[in-house]
């Protein structure tokens, strides 16, 4: 059965909206349990602001404003949501052309 390369894109894109899910949610669980359960809360901050400070050594006159906006609540959530969205948008278009380049090959081996 051939299979349209507009239909792979979309099985592909499911495949990667379900695999970012996935992920997601097991980032989730584990990161909920260093905090909670672990009670890691602490040594993280601890470890991020290290880093942090760390990269603005390197790079004194950009990461200013950065290292300060890291130090904050918000901030720390901004770049998490960022981080999520630029990985939500890796699995999408990455899984899509997998589902392109699986459904031009299979239409390659049929012939």
């Amino acid at each position: 059965m051939l299979v349209p390369a507009a239909t792979g894109a979309k099985l592909g894109a499911l495949a990667g909206v379900i695999g970012f899910i996935y992920v997601a949610v097991l980032l989730a669980v584990v990161f909920a349990v260093e905090v909670v359960a672990l009670k890691n809360g602490n040594q993280l901050r601890t470890l991020l602001k290290a880093q942090i400070e760390q990269a603005a050594a390197s790079n004194p006159s950009g990461a200013q404003a950065l290292t300060q906006l890291l130090q904050t609540p918000e901030g720390i959530t901004t770049i998490i949501i960022s981080v999520l969205f630029v990985m939500f948008l890796l699995f999408l278009l990455l899984s899509c052309a997998g589902g392109i380049f699986g459904a031009a090959f299979g239409r390659q081996r049929m012939r």
